[in-house]
C-alpha cells in the first residue's frame, strides 16, 4: 500500500531518479514497515497481558521470533502486493480481501462444521489450524 501511495503521490518517480540505489530503497521500506508492524504487536501483546490476562507462553524467544517471521510475512506480501497495485483505493480493497480469506480459512469465522460442505476440505488442507479443530473434536 506505501508503494501505491508513493505512486499516486508521484513521490517514487522522484525517489528513483536520485542516485539511491534501487536496493536501499526498498530495503528501507521493508525495514521501516517491519519496525511498524513489531511495535503495534508488542502494544497488542502487553494490552492482552495487562488488560485481557492472555497466557503468551513460556517462551519470549519463541514469541519473539513468531513475531519477527509474521512481520516478515507480512511486508513481504506487502511489498508484492504494491508492485501490481496501481492506486490506494485497489490496495485498500485487497487488503481487506485478502485479510478476510485469511481469517476465514484460519479459523476467525467460527467452527469448522459450520462452513458449507465443499469449503471443509480446503480449509482443513490450507492451513494447519483445520487440521487441528478436526482432530481435537
Amino acid at each position: 500500500m506505501l508503494f501505491a501511495y508513493e505512486r499516486n503521490g508521484k513521490t517514487l518517480q522522484r525517489l528513483l531518479t536520485t542516485p539511491t540505489r534501487k536496493s536501499t530503497f526498498l530495503s528501507g521500506t521493508i525495514i521501516g514497515q517491519l519496525a511498524i508492524a513489531i511495535v503495534q504487536m508488542i502494544v497488542l501483546i502487553i494490552f492482552g497481558i495487562f488488560v485481557m490476562h492472555v497466557p503468551w507462553g513460556q517462551s519470549p524467544v519463541g514469541l519473539a521470533v513468531m513475531m519477527v517471521s509474521f512481520g516478515l510475512a507480512s511486508v513481504a506480501l506487502g511489498t508484492t502486493l504494491g508492485t501490481f497495485i496501481k492506486s490506494e483505493r485497489q490496495a485498500n480493497n485487497l487488503t481487506i480481501l485478502i485479510g478476510m480469506v485469511l481469517s476465514l480459512l484460519g479459523g476467525v469465522g467460527g467452527h469448522w462444521s459450520s462452513f458449507h460442505q465443499p469449503c471443509r476440505p480446503l480449509r482443513r488442507r490450507c492451513l494447519p489450524i483445520g487440521r487441528c479443530r478436526v482432530s481435537a473434536i
